[in-house]
């Protein structure tokens, strides 16, 4: 595939201002007990993949037997818990070229209800491409689409929108009826449109692993943000996990924690600013943002331990990575790395891999790649 441009993730051994303290402990909060927090993940994982009551999902997703365009024009599109993008591209072959001219960004609106969220898709849907392949920050079951591509049913709503009422037809099939469309359109979890191990750290947090049972070779989304309510979330008691170290809620935190500690410092609106003071401020506001960001990563840590021991304890094991907070949070991956090795995770073993608009490659490998 052209432009992958894929690489590591790299740890880095220390911080232009400050190094890494992995030690756990913060004179602003209680610090969790990542090895009780890894134990309990691993357990709901195996109780999920059985199919036994877990605060873990265990979606499998049966990628396509065959590629779905060989040669043709096709569009990508990505609704993130923050940005979106659209890319068309062409297809010889099975080999994606994309079209730089035609791609767009943005960021994604507010939507109040499922109807909310179809209408923004059929705005941006390109009526003339041969395939569409949609890579969407929502939970989905997934269901074959009438082309053999993978498709799939919202279950709810996540990062701050509510749907109240989601039709139990596939998002997919629901845009060819509405719009009159016969080509495939192929919808997925941002996890899945990653590979075979997706991690998502960003907005919001999200893992996949990669299954085989049979002959049917599955990506299996987990819905990690789940695992284990804030009284001013609007989805109270869902995503709490990923409500403790996520992008879109650790402002929420600094803000808080920064009151609770009486500390004469100002508010902050998102997570580059966290990262900002984490860098670049030696008094009490740059500590709590290191203090938050390392419980984070630390946090992200634990989940993939879990998957490792699950795993059966792989010499290596890659994760397709991707989201802000992972790839620009101060000292972030350095961090992840140091708690995986205090939970027991050889030195080396858990490896990130980023590959450049690997959200919108994910989208459209939907309809060109099968396992």
């Amino acid at each position: 595939m052209a432009n992958s441009g894929s690489e590591r993730i790299k740890p880095h051994s220390s911080d232009k201002n400050h190094s890494a303290d992995i030690s756990g402990s913060s004179e602003f909060f209680e610090t969790p007990n990542y090895e009780s927090l890894r134990d309990n993940f691993t357990t709901a994982l195996q109780k999920a993949s059985k199919g036994e009551p877990s605060s873990l999902s265990f979606i499998r997703n049966p990628m396509p037997e065959k590629s779905l365009i060989k040669n043709g024009v096709i569009q990508g599109i990505v609704v993130g818990g923050t940005n979106f993008e659209t890319q068309w591209a062409h297809v010889f072959n099975g080999d994606i070229r994309m079209i730089p001219e035609l791609e767009q960004k943005g960021t994604v609106p507010p939507f109040p209800d499922f109807q909310s969220l179809l209408d923004f898709l059929k705005t941006h849907i390109d009526p003339h491409a041969d395939g569409i392949g949609i890579n969407l920050a929502y939970p989905l079951a997934p269901k074959q689409g009438p082309h053999g591509e993978l498709d799939g049913v919202i279950l709810y709503g996540t990062k701050g929108n509510t749907f109240d009422q989601v039709p139990k037809e596939p998002l997919g099939q629901l845009l060819q009826n509405t719009m009159n469309l016969a080509i495939p359109i192929s919808v997925a979890n941002d996890t899945v449109c990653l590979g075979e191990n997706g991690l998502v750290v960003g907005s919001g947090f999200n893992m996949s692993i990669a299954t085989t049972e049979g002959n049917t070779h599955f990506r299996v989304n987990l819905e990690a943000g789940n695992f284990n309510d804030e009284a001013n979330s609007k989805n109270k008691g869902a995503a709490r996990y990923e409500k403790m170290l996520s992008g879109m809620y650790l402002a929420q935190h600094y803000n808080l924690l920064a009151q609770a500690n009486r500390l004469s410092v100002s508010s902050v609106i998102n997570g580059e600013m966290i990262t900002n003071l984490a860098e670049n401020d030696k008094g009490a506001a740059g500590q709590l943002a290191r203090d938050l960001l390392e419980r984070s990563a630390s946090l992200v840590a634990v989940p993939i331990a879990a998957v490792y021991t699950f795993l059966e304890q792989p010499e290596h094991l890659t994760f397709a990575a991707d989201g802000s907070v992972l790839k620009k949070g101060w000292q972030f991956a350095t961090n992840v790395h140091k708690r995986l090795t205090r939970l027991g995770v050889p030195k080396g073993a858990i490896q990130f891999e980023q590959t450049q608009d690997a959200a919108l490659q994910g989208a459209l490998r939907l309809l060109t790649q099968t396992k």
